[in-house]
């Protein structure tokens, strides 16, 4: 899958590519995993997204998924495997050896807390118990990265602002960051994550809107999240009221 970056200047895209730490954490099975391979095809300024889909696997493979706890993904209505301490520690070790290899290629390394993927999961009250000290062990391990975070899930019981704010505030200092990237949604409350009326769609989303509630809150630069498809000046113009630095457009996939 792949994403672009716009700042509010309106520059050439950067391009940002969601890749897979490991085979069982991809979020269709045509997903690419990392490796050596893989990075030596991607354009040189590309930004890699390290991945896990946690739960979220389960809405392709046979396979019974794994994550933090013993928690159902709102799509496939599958439960996941709760991983033991050591397959946890197994899962850091995959995602800082991810970080090493993007880094020894010259790129920026961005980790994904989204989607409902295993450190969504991780982090969210809708799948207690909440362990965002398991996020926070990933982000010190890629350190220094880019979290890709869920500022709210949208849903009833579910992240709210203050407390992906205050998240926020600690995945910053965890990854080392001078930047984050802020969205919002969850599958639980899908009407919310793609909003569409009639025959139209919310352009820019509530991604957005939830974004800026880390203007004045966070030391860091914030970029926005929006679909793709989205005119580049819509989103551009969206972002600079909202204060972000800019916007990542990237493809939702629809269950």
């Amino acid at each position: 899958m792949q994403l672009h970056r716009v700042t509010v200047d309106e520059v050439p895209p950067t391009p940002l590519v969601r890749l897979a730490v490991r085979a069982d954490g991809r979020r269709r099975p045509t997903q690419a995993v990392v490796d050596d391979e893989v990075l030596a095809s991607l354009p040189a300024d590309t930004i890699v997204v390290l991945d896990h889909a946690g739960p979220a696997a389960s809405r392709w493979s046979l396979e019974r998924s794994v994550a933090v706890d013993a928690v159902c993904d709102p799509v496939s209505g599958r439960r996941a495997r709760a991983v033991t301490d050591s397959e946890w520690s197994a899962l850091v070790s995959a995602w800082m050896d991810a970080a090493g290899l993007v880094r020894a290629t010259g790129r920026i390394v961005a980790v994904a807390v989204d989607a409902d993927g295993l450190l969504h999961t991780a982090l969210s009250p809708l799948h207690a118990p909440s362990r965002p000290d398991r996020v926070l062990e990933v982000l010190a391990a890629c350190a220094p990265c880019i979290p890709l975070l869920t500022i709210e899930d949208l849903a009833p019981g579910g992240l709210d602002a203050s407390a992906g704010v205050a998240f926020a505030r600690a995945a910053i200092m965890a990854a080392r960051a001078t930047t984050i990237m802020a969205t919002a949604g969850t599958g639980w409350l899908l009407p919310l994550r793609d909003r569409r009326k009639g025959g139209s769609v919310d352009e820019t989303g509530l991604a957005l809107a939830s974004a800026g509630w880390c203007i004045g809150r966070v030391d860091a630069s914030i970029v926005g999240v929006v679909r793709a498809g989205v005119p580049v000046a819509v989103a551009v113009n969206a972002a600079r009221r909202v204060g972000l630095t800019g916007v990542v457009m990237e493809e939702f996939d629809p269950p």
